[in-house]
């Protein structure tokens, strides 16, 4: 309970650094380079530390409320602060949407999924497979 509120207070921290310091590298975030994900997931991660670090913080309150025994309040964390947080770290990775989660300089940078499509007809107009990984490699 106390490693998991304070693995909340550290990204929560990191994700306001990433929020006030355009020049920061994604990659220097130091969750994100733990990831097995090749850049652009990590900078994917990256971009969606603030939504993470509240679902984080969210399980802290839960497990306090359930202490003393609010099942409707808990639930009510579950559903906005866990699910919701869940849900938008996704939407932000895949998607880079709803904008105004992700930092505003980051806010150009094109989502997992979007990137996918783009490359993949990038390399349908070169005539290439448009197969593989989408770095050059099958």
């Amino acid at each position: 309970m106390i490693l998991v509120g304070l693995v909340g207070a550290a990204q929560f921290a990191v994700a306001v650094r990433t929020w006030r310091r355009p020049d920061m590298d994604p990659l220097d975030v130091p969750f994100a380079r733990m990831l097995p994900f090749g850049s652009a997931g990590r900078a994917a991660v990256s971009r969606a530390m603030l939504p993470w670090a509240c679902a984080m913080l969210s399980i802290v309150v839960i497990v306090g409320l359930l202490a003393v025994k609010q099942y409707v309040a808990t639930a009510l964390v579950i559903i906005f602060g866990l699910m919701g947080g869940g849900l938008s770290v996704l939407a932000i990775a895949w998607f880079n949407r709803p904008a105004f989660l992700v930092p505003p300089h980051r806010r150009g940078e094109t989502g997992l999924v979007n990137g996918w499509f783009q490359r993949r007809a990038a390399s349908r107009l070169t005539g290439q497979s448009g197969e593989g990984r989408g770095d050059g490699r099958k």
